[in-house]
């Protein structure tokens, strides 16, 4: 009976409102790092990527990924520190803000906001899968395509429901390789384009002058990075200090991201992915 009271207080320590304890916290940086990374190495990623080469050049993606997307990171993640420090989920320490009845309202604007970047997500998944057997020989019939995006739906489901445990252990594993197919395809694409036709791209049709496309393209750095809000809930209460707790938001969303995915760091996969569908 005692283990049970003690797993019911644990579970509402980690997944209710309960202030995590300092030495109920579970996540170093490297732990931390990982998870939030997660959050942007994304299939979901590349219509950022392809949405921003189509404003700005590369040198200009370069400059607004680490001057727009960092500098924005290093300010929006302050309030990460009062999360660590007291234990508490910014869902918490909103309240003062909007209220208690604001703060579900809030909440749930949030989750439906993000809700067509898991479509987004999944359709991916699905046209990928579907390449990949096409490299094989398999032909599958288009009209598989919706359904073959559940499986993405089910898995991230069945890992969330397992809890922070089985989120630790998956992107343990997950992070690491997308980044590994980051950096792969980073090698590829500058030893496929020739170094200086990436460095000076252009885009083909800028849509406005290019001050504009470069003001809007800062401004696609700052909404990308705000609705990262998911990754300043639960995750730095369970972190062991504060500092671990802020460094990780900074680097897990913004530098790590660089390596993968040229949306938003300027230099990556989603670039050349770009580059490929325009020959």
């Amino acid at each position: 009976m005692k283990d049970e009271k003690e797993k019911e207080i644990q579970g509402e320590v980690l997944f209710g409102i309960l202030p995590v304890m300092k030495k109920e916290k579970i996540y170093g940086f490297t732990d931390a790092i990982l998870i939030l990374s997660g959050y942007c190495i994304a299939t979901w990623s590349y219509t950022q990527g392809s949405y921003l080469a189509g404003l700005v050049g590369f040198r200009q993606l370069l400059a607004g990924a680490f001057a727009g997307a960092i500098l924005m990171l290093a300010i929006y993640q302050l309030p990460v520190i009062l999360s660590v420090r007291y234990g508490i989920d910014i869902w918490i320490w909103l309240r003062s803000v909007f209220g208690t009845s604001g703060v579900k309202a809030v909440a749930v604007g949030i989750i439906l906001i993000n809700f067509p970047w898991y479509a987004v997500c999944a359709q991916l998944f699905s046209s990928s899968m579907i390449n990949l057997a096409g490299l094989f020989g398999i032909e599958i019939p288009q009209q598989f395509h919706t359904p073959g995006a559940l499986p993405c739906v089910l898995a991230g489901t069945v890992i969330a429901y397992k809890g922070v445990g089985a989120i630790e252990g998956a992107t343990k594993i997950l992070v690491p390789l997308l980044l590994l197919i980051g950096v792969v395809v980073v090698v590829v694409g500058f030893t496929s384009i020739p170094p200086e036709a990436i460095w000076d791209y252009r885009p083909d049709n800028p849509s406005s002058d290019h001050i504009t496309s470069y003001i809007i393209s800062i401004e696609a750095n700052f909404a990308f990075v705000i609705t990262l809000v998911g990754g300043m809930a639960e995750v730095p209460r369970l972190v062991k200090n504060e500092r671990a707790g802020f460094w990780a938001g900074v680097i897990g969303q913004g530098i790590f991201r660089l390596i993968f995915c040229g949306n938003r760091g300027g230099n990556g996969d989603c670039y050349e992915i770009h580059l490929w569908g325009n020959d």
